[in-house]
């Protein structure tokens, strides 16, 4: 019994170092010169039509030195820290209602490569897309 004991002690203490993080998958629909919208879903798993619970969302290019700039997106939106709503679909420039927009969305240059990310406490999401 004291074998399982200190099992299981150490991998409560692994995961409650690890945490417990998921993804969920964030498609890029485009068409033509419409702006693009970004459907959501859960990873691996059949879409319940609920949506993605989201806190942070977010849109960004590289920067001069070929990095992805967080610190400056095109376009981003949150709730405050801790806070989640549902999102299934995500029109560029359009921020779901609840949430602020902390970057107003720029327009989005043909021919470059955006970043998508989306955050929620525990789960993220991130898709590259070139803009058409």
């Amino acid at each position: 019994m004291i074998k399982v004991s200190r099992l299981s002690f150490l991998l409560a203490i692994i995961f409650a170092l690890c945490g417990f993080s998921s993804r969920f998958d964030i498609k890029v629909v485009q068409q033509g010169h419409d702006l693009p919208s970004f459907e959501l879903s859960k990873a691996s798993s059949i879409h319940d039509g609920g949506g993605i619970q989201v806190n942070t969302f977010l849109v960004v290019q590289r920067n001069g030195s070929e990095q992805w700039d967080y610190k400056n997106p095109v376009w981003a939106f949150e709730l405050a820290p801790g806070s989640t709503k549902p999102l299934s679909k995500i029109i560029y420039g359009q921020v779901p209602a609840g949430f602020n927009e902390t970057t107003k969305a720029l327009e989005l240059i043909h021919g470059t490569h955006y970043l998508v990310v989306g955050l929620s406490p525990g789960s993220s999401g991130s898709a590259e897309f070139v803009a058409e």
